[in-house]
């Protein structure tokens, strides 16, 4: 299962929301693009990744909502890599 999102057509801030519990295996990043391989089988691929914000560990529909962090950020302190 693949799921696409795209930062292209944005309009203001839009940030990716990354819940608790959600395992991440495998990640590729480009200067503008990211695909996350999950866990569970599953593919995460964004389009414009350099346009939204990431919040790891939150939850809105549980009340849990994270300081939101670049995306440069969100790849060197959760994914461990540096983008080009």
């Amino acid at each position: 299962m693949a799921s696409i999102v795209s930062g292209a057509a944005s309009i203001g801030s839009s940030s990716i929301q990354l819940a608790s519990g959600l395992s991440i295996a495998s990640s590729q990043v480009t200067s503008n693009a990211l695909q996350l391989s999950l866990s569970n089988g599953g593919t995460v691929t964004v389009l414009g990744a350099n346009a939204f914000t990431y919040d790891v560990g939150g939850n809105n529909s549980a009340g849990i909502d994270n300081v939101d962090v670049s995306y440069t950020s969100f790849a060197q302190n959760t994914l461990g890599v540096t983008v080009p």
